[in-house]
């Protein structure tokens, strides 16, 4: 596991002598629209739980992901978050090469690893804002250089999203090669998702962290053929979702926490970050399809670790240091979307660092 993930407000406090309640947090890119109430609510609902085991079969949860995704039950893979899955596939599927698309989440190559797997990066370029070239990659995979290539889309830190179409084009052209595609992000752009017509070379990986907003209830679903589906189910280990994962995780797919504009108010947000961000001085930030900027910065004597700590010990700020994902160094920072009100504070915080 990269040490360096974004979300550790515990350490950063302890690093900056600050109470944690006191940090903004913008280095998790988490959903900040949620109604803390009703998951109260839930919480209280779902004790009456406790004195029994989960349903190992996870048969209701199944069925909610099955709704939204368009497959049947028998496609659905549930688990403790989405790391937890992207951790059990390639352990259970037993590959030899893996192609990682970079940069992007560490994770990735960490779990092809410790399953004994191979990695190369096909590294994304900068100069074209991080964007997929499908023909580069479908020679990259071609060439018989993988049996298993992990990416995400929308990729996370860069925030690009990679058309479908293109996607699929890829995918189909190389039916001998399994595709672990990561949409944790794709909530956020519903448009680049592969649901319903998910391929037999293909697995979906979905978080539920990001867009419900609740990473504490670790919880996420991947969706492939039934083949695949029973194979990995049959390598992984008993309950590993607990009762609350479970009750949460049915409810939100089933739409009961509601309409609360999640998109509207998070492309707002993002268009409105952005606009401030392109106004100071040595800042770019990316095209983003997801709830996160990522950012250059090129200022003379300033880097990603030093902006980070000034934000951190003089404004209580915290934001994503990326100088640690292969392809990318020290020029780089990732800003996750919040409020309007804290999205200001952080470009007022930027303005006076930066003049």
């Amino acid at each position: 596991m990269l040490k360096g993930h974004g979300g550790n407000i515990r350490e950063a406090a302890k690093t900056a002598n600050i109470a944690p309640e006191k940090i903004l947090d913008f280095s998790a890119s988490i959903n900040r629209w949620v109604d803390g109430g009703l998951f109260e609510k839930w919480s209280r609902e779902a004790v009456a739980e406790v004195g029994n085991y989960p349903d190992p079969e996870y048969t209701e949860l199944r069925e909610a992901v099955g709704k939204c995704a368009g497959v049947a039950p028998e496609s659905v893979l549930v688990g403790n978050g989405s790391t937890e899955l992207l951790y059990l596939v390639p352990r259970s599927m037993k590959f030899k090469k893996g192609l990682v698309v970079s940069p992007s989440y560490a994770d990735y190559a960490d779990a092809l690893e410790m399953a004994d797997c191979a990695v190369t990066h096909f590294f994304l370029n900068e100069s074209d804002d991080f964007a997929l070239d499908e023909k580069k990659i479908d020679r990259a995979v071609s060439d018989g250089a993988c049996d298993v290539v992990v990416l995400g889309n929308p990729n996370n830190p860069t925030g690009a999203a990679f058309p479908k179409e293109k996607l699929l084009g890829v995918v189909n052209s190389n039916p001998k090669t399994t595709f672990l595609v990561d949409e944790s992000f794709a909530d956020f752009n519903p448009a680049s998702s592969l649901f319903p017509d998910v391929p037999e070379n293909v697995v979906v990986i979905r978080s539920l962290t990001k867009y419900f907003g609740i990473p504490g209830i670790r919880a996420g679903y991947a969706v492939a053929g039934p083949g695949i589906v029973s194979a990995v189910s049959q390598k992984r280990e008993p309950w590993t979702m607990n009762c609350f994962a479970q009750f949460f995780s049915t409810r939100l797919l089933n739409g009961e926490m509601g309409s609360v504009n999640i998109l509207a108010r998070t492309h707002a947000e993002r268009d409105f970050l952005t606009k401030g961000l392109l106004g100071i001085n040595g800042l770019r930030p990316f095209p983003s399809n997801a709830n996160f900027l990522l950012v250059a910065v090129g200022v003379a004597g300033m880097n990603s670790e030093k902006l980070r700590w000034i934000l951190l010990n003089e404004y209580g700020i915290l934001i994503r240091d990326c100088s640690n994902f292969k392809g990318l160094d020290d020029r780089f920072i990732r800003i996750g979307v919040r409020t309007r009100y804290e999205n200001a504070l952080l470009l007022t915080a930027l303005r006076k660092i930066l003049g």
